[in-house]
């Protein structure tokens, strides 16, 4: 019998994610930094690669800290993912050899 190990989970931002992130920003007046600021990230970048498109994925601490810092449900802009390609563990069994 064998089952199955999970892969890492993480969040991908939505379709719609990146505009309603991108709309969010501008109506809250936050800037890109204030909100790398605030969930813990030491540069700015990562919230620009998110609105371009480049990178669509963030830890779910992150995508959480964000949206709690936005005041919006992660479902509103994040989608939870797991790697399909998940690894069958062989399960140990304890079998004694018959002498």
């Amino acid at each position: 019998m064998t089952k199955t190990k999970p892969g890492r989970v993480y969040m991908r931002l939505h379709k719609d994610g990146r505009k309603r992130l991108a709309k969010l920003l501008l109506i809250q007046g936050v800037s890109h930094r204030e909100l790398a600021s605030s969930i813990g990230w030491k540069s700015h970048g990562m919230i620009g690669q998110l609105l371009k498109g480049t990178r669509t994925g963030v830890d779910p601490e992150k995508a959480l800290a964000m949206c709690n810092y936005l005041a919006v449900d992660v479902s509103d802009l994040f989608l939870t993912e797991m790697p399909s390609n998940t690894r069958q563990v062989p399960r140990r069994t304890n079998r004694r050899s018959a002498a």
